[in-house]
Formats: C-alpha cells, sequence, structure tokens
C-alpha cells in the first residue's frame, strides 16, 4: 500500500477517546474528551466545523455510520457507563433504542440501521463479552465475543466485523483480532505488537491500525489486514492514543486531542523532487503537485492516478517518462530532456475551444485533425455555440472530449463564406504551432469558397479571425486563468498582415485589454520578444480583472491578434 500519513486539520475542540465515524472526506467527531464534552464536528479533508452537539456528554464512546446517517452509542458520563444511543441526520441528533447493556470503550461497528455492539465495561470491575444487534429501532442479544477486551480497534459491517487488540480484565494488551460474521466470534490473525487504546478503520478483509499505547508508551506503528494475515505501512508522524478514527483502508483519518491525521494516497508536495534517479509506483491519487520535477532518469507508473496533477514548475532531465501523468494534467512549466514519453499523459477529458472576432448569427463548423494529419473529427456544425461579444461579432465554441495529451489544430468556417480560421490545440497549454506548422494559410474549399472569390487566392487573402485555444477540465471550469491574478509570461504569435503565414520578428508590439466589454486599455507591463514569432508579456492582476478578458496585441506589419480568456475565481 502506497498510503502515507499527513497532518490534517485540528478539531475545534480537543479531543480524547471521542466517537468517530465517516470517511477521509466527510467524517464526524463527536463528544469525547476531558472534561466531558457534547461537542460534534464534521470534516471535510481540509477543517473541521461545528455541528449540532451530540445528546449527552460522554467519553470512552463509540459509533458508526456515515455523516448523513451516523449512530453513537454508550459511553461513560460522570460516574458510570450509558447504554444511550443518537442517530445523526446530517443535521441533528436524535435519540435511538437503547442498548441492552451499558458499556463503555467498546466496538460499535456497521451502519445506523445494521449496527453492532460488543464487550466493553460496564464500571471498573463489570467487563461484558455480550454482543448485540441494532436494526434502526432496537438491539437484539446475540453470542459473545471469545474473549472479553476493551480500548481495540473496530471496523467492517453487522454481519462481517472485527475486533482489533485492546487490553483485558487482567490489565494486559492484546495482540488478538476477532472476525464477526453476524452470528458467532473466531480468532483470526494478531498484530505484531500487543497494544490498546489504538485507532482503526476499514472492513473485516481491509483494514488499518494505528498508533496505541505499547507498555505505557504512545507509538506510530501502522499495519495493514487484508483478512488473513497484517503488514508493516508507514508510520503516523507522532504517537497517539484514545485515537477517534473514520473511514477505510484507502484513506481514513484518526483523531486524538488537537492533531488530525489523515492516511491518504494524495500527493501532497509543494516544493519539489529533486537528485531522484528513479520514481517508480504510485505518487498520488488526486492532490496537487506544485514544485518541479528534475534530475530524474526515469518517472515510471502514476505520478496521480485519478484526479489532477498540477505542476507548477517543469519536468526537467528525464530521460525515460512512462505511465500515468495525471487523468488531468495542468502543467505550467515544461517537459524537456525526456528521450522516451510513454504511456498517458492524461486520459480523456473535456477540451473548451473557441474562435473569436466571425460575425453574429452564422452557421459556423468546425474540423480537428491531430499533428499527424489524421482526421478526428471532419467538417460539423454540431455543438457549436454562439456568444455575442460587441454588436455584429461574436465567439463560437464547443465542448469537446480528447486525450489530455492530444495535439493538433483546429480548423474553423463559415458555410459558404471565405471566413476561416486555424489555431493548435495542445494539452499543455503551450503554443506548440511549430508542430503543425502554424499558423498556416487557412485551407480552403473550392466547393464552398473558391467561386466566391473574386480574385486569385494568392493575391487575396481571407479574412482570418483570430483564435484562442482555451481548454479546461469539466465541469468544473472552462479555462485555467484566474480572474484578478496576476499571469506570468503570457506567449502569443505574430504573423505577417501581407501574408498571414511569415512570423514577424523585431516588433514593438502594444498591449491593450478589454475587460467584460469595456473599452481597450493598455496593459501594465510591455512585451519582449522571444523569437521566431513567439513574444510574451507578464498580465498583472489588473489587466485580468474581468470574468470576460479580451487581450489585443498590434504591432506594424503584423497582423492584429485578438485572444479571449474566460477567466475562473
Amino acid at each position: 500500500m502506497a498510503n502515507y500519513w499527513y497532518t490534517g486539520g485540528a478539531p475545534l475542540i480537543s479531543k480524547n477517546a471521542a466517537g468517530g465515524f465517516g470517511t477521509l472526506t466527510a467524517a464526524l467527531c463527536f463528544a469525547g474528551s476531558s472534561p466531558l464534552t457534547v461537542d460534534s464536528e464534521e470534516y471535510n479533508v481540509t477543517s473541521w466545523s461545528a455541528i449540532a452537539d451530540y445528546g449527552l456528554a460522554v467519553n470512552f464512546i463509540s459509533g458508526c455510520g456515515t455523516t448523513t446517517a451516523g449512530l453513537g452509542a454508550g459511553g461513560r458520563n460522570a460516574t458510570d457507563a450509558v447504554n444511550n444511543v443518537y442517530e445523526y441526520n446530517g443535521t441533528s441528533w436524535s435519540a435511538g433504542g437503547t442498548m441492552i447493556n451499558k458499556r463503555r470503550s467498546h466496538p460499535t461497528f456497521g451502519t445506523q440501521t445494521a449496527g453492532c455492539a460488543a464487550t466493553g465495561l460496564h464500571d471498573s470491575t463489570a467487563w461484558r463479552q455480550q454482543t448485540e444487534e441494532y436494526d434502526g429501532t432496537s438491539w437484539t442479544a446475540s453470542n459473545n465475543t471469545t474473549s472479553v477486551q476493551v480500548d481495540g480497534a473496530y471496523g467492517g459491517a453487522q454481519t462481517a466485523g472485527l475486533l482489533v487488540c485492546g487490553q483485558d480484565s487482567a490489565g494486559t494488551r492484546l495482540t488478538t483480532v476477532e472476525e464477526y460474521d453476524g452470528t458467532t466470534w473466531a480468532n483470526a490473525g494478531a498484530v505484531s505488537v500487543a497494544v490498546y487504546r489504538l485507532g482503526g478503520f476499514g472492513s473485516q478483509t481491509a483494514f488499518i491500525r494505528c498508533g496505541g499505547d505499547e507498555a505505557g508508551t504512545a507509538i506510530t506503528k501502522t499495519e495493514s489486514y487484508n483478512g488473513t494475515t497484517w503488514a508493516t505501512e508507514n508510520s503516523m508522524p507522532g504517537g497517539k492514543t484514545f485515537n477517534a478514527s473514520a473511514g477505510d483502508a484507502t484513506s481514513g483519518l484518526t483523531i486524538s486531542l488537537t492533531v488530525t491525521y489523515e492516511w491518504d494516497p494524495n500527493l501532497y508536495i509543494a516544493g519539489t523532487l529533486d537528485g531522484l534517479s528513479t520514481i517508480t509506483g504510485a505518487v498520488g491519487l488526486e492532490r496537487t503537485f506544485s514544485g518541479s520535477i528534475s534530475a530524474l532518469s526515469s518517472l515510471v507508473a502514476a505520478l496521480s492516478y485519478l484526479g489532477r496533477v498540477d505542476l507548477a514548475g517543469s519536468i526537467t532531465g528525464l530521460s525515460n517518462i512512462s505511465g500515468i501523468l495525471g487523468f488531468q494534467l495542468w502543467l505550467s512549466g515544461s517537459i524537456s530532456g525526456a528521450a522516451v514519453i510513454t504511456g498517458a499523459l492524461g486520459d480523456l477529458n473535456e477540451l473548451y475551444l473557441l474562435v473569436t472576432g466571425f460575425p453574429s448569427g452564422q452557421t459556423v463548423q468546425y474540423r480537428i485533425k491531430d499533428k499527424s494529419g489524421t482526421m478526428i473529427q471532419d467538417w460539423t456544425s454540431t455543438g457549436v455555440n454562439e456568444d455575442v461579444e460587441i454588436t455584429g461579432k461574436s465567439t463560437y465554441y464547443i465542448n469537446v472530449m480528447l486525450n489530455s495529451g492530444f495535439q493538433g489544430k483546429i480548423s474553423w468556417k463559415i458555410a459558404s463564406t471565405n471566413y476561416y480560421s486555424v489555431d493548435g490545440i495542445n494539452h499543455f497549454e503551450l503554443l506548440l504551432a511549430q508542430l503543425n506548422s502554424l499558423p498556416t494559410l487557412p485551407e480552403i474549399e473550392a466547393s464552398t469558397v473558391l467561386t466566391k472569390l473574386d480574385v486569385p487566392v494568392s493575391s487575396r487573402a481571407p479574412e482570418i479571425p483570430t483564435l484562442r485555444t482555451q481548454i479546461s477540465y469539466a465541469p468544473q471550469d472552462l479555462t485555467r486563468v484566474r480572474k484578478n491574478t496576476m499571469l506570468a509570461d503570457f506567449t502569443f504569435f505574430l504573423v505577417s498582415s501581407v501574408n498571414y503565414r511569415t512570423p514577424v520578428t523585431g516588433a514593438t508590439v502594444t498591449a491593450q485589454r478589454s475587460l467584460d466589454g469595456a473599452a481597450y486599455a493598455a496593459c501594465a507591463n510591455s512585451v519582449t520578444e522571444i523569437g521566431n514569432g513567439f513574444y510574451k508579456i507578464t498580465l498583472a492582476a489588473a489587466d485580468l480583472n474581468g470574468y470576460a478578458v479580451s487581450l489585443k496585441f498590434t504591432a506594424t506589419g503584423a497582423a492584429d491578434r485578438i485572444i479571449t480568456i474566460k477567466t475562473i475565481l
């Protein structure tokens, strides 16, 4: 298992011997602590927030279920164990059916309507072995556990429960594990260390146990269970006891006092990965990588398996990149020095592509080819939408599904006219016009255009509206440019105003912007030349302080370059 522990958001109130249930991204922690509290809090993988109070001030309590259908059972008030039960509906707690036996320091597993409680203590001398099951209304007695124990870890379902470690009536810490099949308990594979007051989450066949008290010392040891044997996993950042827990073996959390530790396969790296020879295996599922990767000889398998990878830096100096670099890769830097790139650089994503400056009210068609010239989509108007920008001029746009590593070009035309535009499509949001010899003289369909030209094509270039190709990762946004936020090194390409083909070099470029349809005004910063027709500018926050930003770049001898950006918050 490739999981690691990360420090999450601290509970609002110090939690000790509290109850917990839910998942990593939707967890609930309630009651517990010393002095006793009714405080309940919900976690969203970032921070805890206060919710409705639990029905009773107790500690040494347990629970099961979800944040919309949860169950808290038993616990210890100021004097003794209780048999009170409370149900949570996502908004408030209400009294449920009371348990047959008073108990604290016990496991409660399953769901709100199919729960199970076992073992525990009544008072300092009254040990419980009884098991009872809950149907959402009342509790029914079942068979005893094989032994008595308290303060163990627990998880699973009413018909497939798990009880891990704890302490027996003689005060001995245990390595024992018991499994419940809905009728009887049986001993299973023991853990490697005798411990109690530990945390744990998961099922009978996939479980994580963590921390706890070993010989009076809080430990960091973590082990995983596959239904038969236990294996050592990455240790917790610090030793913790009296843990409340939530989640499953893939992702979970444990809470003790003012600390939340997340058990998470996701990537949390804000710096760099430098000086390594090889990265192999999965390095995260969803989280952001905001640094850079350099000096690697090989990056193998998954940098991100399920979610988005945000590389604010660059990937450099690699001889080999293979496997998956995210289902959604956003790379604002570059990939360079790689002799081989194999496997998926992302998977299918919805791309938002647009052409701006076409006359309004037209039937606009598009086609897409990859960089080798293979037709991906022939001319069609299906799915083309219109957005009127100014009187008589519109932006036409489509949403298409393409592989996130796709490179190619899109051509636009207005049916039965000489309006054309061509631009590149590139997953990395870089200007890869070089790949496709772009920009080029737009392709002319003889059947629809040549008959309408009153002079030879060689002496008259068709009107070419400017184009901005934008890529987003649906459904939540259509661009990656943030409103009112500085954007460094924004790159654009200038071509001759004579033939619309030859790159313009050595130009003095005037940069202007229009915010939400307002008059054009000068950009805050000047344009600098990169070379071969490419130029760049750092767009100040004020230049992007609109939802629809139109950038206009003009220079002597160059065709005006107008780029429309739709920002996100």
